[in-house]
């Protein structure tokens, strides 16, 4: 019995160990990257939605002034990020972690997550004049070049197709409600609506795939306009290597992962916000 035992006992030590070895180098990962300040900037980012919406100003404001503070009060940032690190240690691996620590500690790993830092703080609306005015002639060939490589490397289209395949059915039912809550009934038929709004998006894929390339170039363009040429080149190497493969998808899966259910919880409260507004005025 004690030489069934033993075995089993040192299985479960070493497996115990082992686990605790891998949280410690997410921990390490996550510490050195910008993932968590991305976090807590995501509330900023969400409370922009409003200003989407198909409303009079007038109400727009009031929606925005009420949708923020929903998020405030509803957005646990410590949540998000326990489960961010929850899902790097249950799906990760511990050999490309380790060359993902290796370049988040290189110089110009830590040169590029500067940027990123300080990428949360620009103006929406400026980056979006910038985009709407951007040429390929003005950025010039050298920079053109290192940032078409950097969104190829990024896969960042693809990553954006998945996120919006995998918020749809809660974003549709929010919509859903929400044009309900507008009193417009413009969406009479949901699921046909879905149906039609999926069709949209593969023609998006198939046939605005360049032009949306060259929208992720100005972007990044914008974002990393501080950062220096070895570093974008070091980092579009990084994304392209198995190792930084792995650490995008990591990201985006496992904030998809928490982020489905938040959107409809936040999606509805947005509804029932627009609801209680129509009634006091």
């Amino acid at each position: 019995m004690k030489k069934v035992l033993i075995p089993l006992i040192l299985f479960f030590v070493s497996t115990a160990n082992a686990t605790q070895d891998k949280a410690a180098l997410v921990d390490a990962v996550l510490k050195q990257s910008s993932i968590e300040i991305s976090i807590m900037n995501m509330p900023a980012q969400l409370s922009q939605l409003p200003a989407m919406m198909p409303m009079e100003a007038q109400q727009k404001q009031v929606l925005m002034d009420d949708v923020v503070a929903t998020i405030m009060n509803d957005f646990n940032e410590v949540e998000v990020f326990n489960a961010v690190k929850q899902h790097f240690v249950q799906q990760g691996d511990s050999d490309k972690l380790r060359l993902v620590l290796n370049w988040l500690n290189s110089p110009e790993g830590r040169e590029i997550t500067q940027v990123e830092i300080l990428a949360q703080q620009i103006d929406p609306l400026a980056m979006q004049q910038y985009i709407m005015a951007f040429t390929p002639e003005a950025l010039g060939r050298r920079k053109m070049a290192l940032f078409s490589d950097l969104v190829a490397a990024s896969e960042m289209n693809e990553m954006m197709f998945k996120m919006m395949e995998k918020f749809m059915p809660a974003m549709m039912k929010g919509v859903v409600e929400i044009d309900k809550a507008l009193g417009q009934n413009r969406i009479s038929d949901p699921v046909e609506f879905e149906r039609t709004f999926r069709k949209q998006i593969t023609m998006m894929r198939d046939q605005l795939g360049p032009m949306l390339e060259m929208q992720m170039v100005a972007t990044f363009s914008y974002m990393f306009r501080d950062a220096s040429d070895p570093s974008l080149e070091a980092y579009s190497e990084f994304l392209a290597s198995e190792a930084g493969q792995h650490y995008m998808a990591l990201s985006v899966d496992s904030i998809l992962e928490y982020g489905v259910d938040w959107m409809e919880h936040m999606l509805t409260g947005m509804a029932k916000v627009i609801v209680a507004n129509s009634v006091n005025e």
